[in-house]
């Protein structure tokens, strides 16, 4: 018989990092939760390590959850990152190709390697290399053009990169304790496997990924990825707003806004909850509707920011509208604030029964668990074909798995 292989996850959050071991059934194609962990974090800033230590801490205790759970060791992760030290840029690559021969996907990446060779920004390294629309000599928004005969192959191709500062910290911590990392994978495009269906992305839509300290944006159109933008704005920005002008502790503000907040104020209504304030009042009582006028404002000022995000794209092209996910996501009526701003479909969007998921709860099925979830997705995929093109890994073949000296290394100026 032979033996199960495993897949697991790492989403590091700014506010909490989530474990996940899933065990790989070949036979009815589908992955089966064995380990789930999760633990606060307070070694990240707006998706970007600022404190080694505590953000180890975080780690540690998540991956250490699920391997009890499971009862075998994490050994190798797909990881999760973010941040607004992530750039894109878009570069096109013409390859010449023998017209007597079909292309093949090793022309495909032969392509898609010309295309990464330009100038990178100081202290950037490459994430991922997405293939844009294909061009078979002069027929344009070839889908895929493998098996096709052409004298030229063209591509336009996304280049995603990140600080390698903040690489290094993140591969740092996860060397401590013990965590070899399999592939770096961009948070949204994590989400996206799991919030967007496959007709959303062909038709066009943009994600909106809400994390506690950060909001990441992913637009798709024609099955590609137009865009991609993280937002210094989160969950904890709405509480943080409650807390100062209700001048209360971060975390009551955390819990008002959970258990009492919307962000409409005219579904707010008139009810008072108590909250204890600084100062020597105490307890002072607060109407709803109070509390739903800041997040309502906080709201639209994160719409504005997204919509300035998405630049020149064009929401009325993306039929598929707008799909909210992550743990702030679910404010209530958030999704009726964001419809009401950009005039568009929305939704908010949790783990479908449809994924190829066995055993993973209703409450696992979140919209905050859906970066977690794609990590787990973006592996299975990249395990049984090619999902992207990822950038070309240094020597030795083991790739992102190294000593902690190694990965300093590399990513690490000096």
């Amino acid at each position: 018989m032979p033996a199960v292989r495993y897949l697991s996850a790492i989403d590091v959050g700014t506010a909490t990092t989530r474990a996940v071991i899933a065990a790989v059934d070949e036979a009815r194609e589908r992955l089966t939760l064995a380990g789930w962990g999760q633990a606060a974090n307070r070694g990240l800033a707006h998706g970007i390590v600022v404190d080694i230590q505590a953000a180890q801490v975080g780690l540690r205790e998540a991956v250490r959850a699920a391997e009890a759970m499971a009862q075998r060791r994490m050994e190798r992760a797909y990881v999760s990152l973010s941040g607004a030290h992530v750039q894109t840029v878009v570069t096109p690559a013409i390859l010449s190709v023998n017209r007597s021969q079909r292309i093949s996907g090793a022309t495909m990446q032969q392509a898609l390697q010309q295309a990464r060779q330009f100038q990178l920004k100081p202290n950037q390294q490459i994430i991922h290399t997405l293939a844009g629309p294909w061009t078979v000599d002069d027929q344009f928004h070839v889908q895929r053009p493998e098996g096709m005969h052409a004298a030229r192959l063209g591509v336009e191709a996304l280049i995603i990169s990140g600080n390698s500062t903040a690489i290094g910290n993140l591969l740092h911590c996860l060397a401590a304790i013990h965590v070899d990392v399999e592939e770096l994978v961009l948070s949204p495009l994590a989400s996206s496997q799991t919030a967007l269906t496959s007709e959303e992305k062909q038709m066009g839509a943009v994600l909106i990924d809400m994390g506690a300290g950060a909001t990441d944006v992913i637009a798709y159109q024609g099955g590609h990825v137009q865009l991609i933008q993280s937002l210094a704005t989160g969950g904890g920005q709405f509480s943080h707003d409650l807390a100062t002008q209700m001048h209360c502790p971060l975390p009551v503000a955390e819990r008002l806004k959970r258990d009492h907040g919307a962000a409409q104020p005219a579904a707010a209504g008139r009810a008072e909850v108590k909250a204890q304030v600084f100062g020597d009042q105490g307890e002072v009582a607060f109407s709803t509707r109070f509390l739903a006028r800041i997040l309502a404002a906080r709201a639209e000022t994160l719409w504005a920011q997204v919509e300035a995000a998405l630049g020149q794209v064009d929401l009325g092209a993306l039929p598929a509208g707008i799909v909210l996910t992550g743990g702030a996501s679910q404010l209530a009526r958030l999704n009726e604030s964001c419809r009401a701003h950009f005039q568009v479909p929305v939704r908010v969007a949790s783990a479908p029964y449809t994924l190829p998921l066995h055993q993973f709860a209703s409450e696992q099925r979140a919209p905050a668990y859906a970066t977690v979830i794609g990590l787990l997705l973006w592996g299975r995929q990249a395990e049984s074909q090619v999902l992207s093109a990822p950038a070309p890994r240094p020597t030795p073949a083991t790739g992102w798995r190294r000593t902690v000296r190694a990965v300093l290394a590399h990513f690490l100026p000096g």
